[in-house]
């Protein structure tokens, strides 16, 4: 059984890439935040604090997982040389181990407020590419990498449900928010966006009941075999993935042929509660006649619904549905002849060995988008001092093709005025507790939610940066 190729696979999924799932976390919920914020909650740009807001780009990169940690000094010192236990540790402890990168790129977009009788308007456009990985178990992370095979033989490892999905896509978005109810005191906007949505591939690997137990061969002790091997393997991936491994993609034709074309929506809702009124009192002060407009609310309270819909492909070859049925198997049959490079090739291959069989033929297949309903309360403490607190929730089934944003809780305090501000959030989820800070100057922000706690960390387990550039016209 080849050991060091499959923890090599893992690892590159786990840590190897440099991309925390949450997006521009501590910035998202600013108030001088509106072509942007209107991604996470299309009701933001109502009666915005700008007349036009352009943001020329915005991104986000982020990783995080449950499963291994890594000690980034010892890694870079030994980067030839990179060894368990020194420069990367496995996270011990019972429950699914979990991993999700996120890269999410925000192009060109802007806002434009007409005023509350009209309402205002905004357009989108936005790269996003998300990996999930979800429910990989605790005693087959702990086998990866070990060389020793006391340690695994014998042993019966399972996998109750494992989803790995990858989703790369693009959409633009139009959107349209107005007030609904005011009052002296209160104030209710509600916004929409539909999006046009571009599939430009994905993919996805659900593994179910999976049981296996591995035997030595007495005559060989260089092989091994399978006591137990069953299970459940669902796995898909759009053709022009398969097309483009090969060389085989037309790129002339790419858009109209490659590209996967659908619409999607977000919804949106923000309540307002100002203590002492929207108006400040009477007053010769030019300094509260400027203000007037922007009189800062007591509490915020939002809602969205975000990503809603889905994206439908063309699958390559022998991509479905197989039942395991490895028993009595030798475990190198498991390994590809030279030749076989195709996933379709290798699957042909299992076939003829009888350690898969058929189960359900994929015509077409849909990618879910990642669903999640965004909740958020924003209290002004005092004056130009807010703390804002909120979750994220994924609403994507766990049967689902989909690659989707983790559930996550998260409280921000920030300082913040017209020309910048400063925020530092703090963030628990997928396993993981994480500190950050960012600044915004001008239309320039940058921030992590990570960064902290990765300093005093010695092993860190996420990572992550945002930063963009927007043009902001004050009314």
């Amino acid at each position: 059984m080849k050991i060091n190729k499959i923890t090599l696979m893992a690892m590159a999924m786990m840590i190897a890439g440099i991309a925390n799932a949450q997006d521009f976390l501590g910035y998202n919920y600013s108030n001088y935040q509106t072509a942007g914020g209107m991604i996470f909650n299309p009701a933001s740009i109502a009666e915005s604090r700008y007349r036009v807001n352009v943001n020329l780009f915005s991104t986000n990169i982020g990783f995080t997982n449950n499963a291994y940690s890594v000690n980034v000094n010892s890694l870079v010192s030994n980067i030839d040389n990179i060894k368990e236990g020194r420069d990367y540790s496995k996270m011990h402890g019972s429950g699914a181990k979990n991993i999700h990168i996120n890269i999410d790129m925000l192009a060109p977009s802007f806002m434009i407020d007409f005023g509350k009788k009209i309402g205002s308007i905004g357009f989108s456009s936005r790269l996003r590419s998300l990996v999930s990985i979800d429910g990989v178990e605790s005693q087959f992370i702990d086998m990866l990498g070990n060389a020793s095979h006391s340690d695994y033989l014998d042993q019966r490892i399972t996998m109750k449900k494992l989803r790995l999905n990858v989703h790369t896509f693009a959409d633009a978005g139009l959107t349209y928010a107005r007030t609904v109810w005011e009052t002296d005191q209160h104030l209710v906007k509600a916004g929409v966006t539909g999006k046009i949505l571009f599939g430009l591939g994905g993919s996805s690997v659900h593994i179910d009941d999976l049981a296996i137990k591995i035997h030595p061969n007495i005559d060989d002790e260089q092989d091994e075999i399978f006591d137990e091997f069953r299970g459940k393997l669902t796995a898909v991936y759009s053709k022009n993935i398969d097309q483009l491994l090969m060389g085989e993609i037309d790129m002339e034709n790419f858009f109209d042929e490659q590209v996967s074309k659908s619409v999607g929506f977000d919804l949106g809702v923000e309540y307002e509660w100002y203590q002492n009124g929207r108006q400040p009192a009477a007053t010769t002060d030019s300094t509260v006649k400027r203000k007037k407009k922007f009189t800062p609310y007591t509490v915020k309270v939002s809602a969205a619904i975000t990503d809603i819909g889905s994206l439908k492909y063309k699958p390559a070859e022998n991509v479905g549905s197989y039942a395991f049925n490895g028993e009595n198997k030798s475990v190198s049959d498991l390994d590809a002849p030279e030749g076989v490079d195709a996933f379709s090739d290798y699957i042909d291959y299992l076939k003829t060995q009888g350690i898969i069989a058929d189960d359900k033929d994929l015509s077409t297949y849909r990618m879910k988008l990642p669903t999640a309903l965004r909740l958020n309360v924003d209290w002004n403490a005092y004056k130009i001092f807010y703390v804002n607190a909120g979750t994220i929730l994924n609403l994507t089934a766990a049967s689902s093709f989909a690659a989707k944003y983790p559930s996550q809780i998260y409280i921000t305090p920030r300082v913040e005025f017209s020309f910048g501000g400063v925020y530092s959030p703090v963030s628990a989820g997928a396993g993981n507790v994480n500190w950050g800070i960012g600044f915004n100057v001008g239309g320039f922000f940058i921030g992590s939610s990570s960064i902290i706690s990765n300093f005093v960390k010695s092993n860190i387990s996420a990572m992550d940066i945002h930063f963009g550039f927007a043009v902001p016209i004050k009314k």
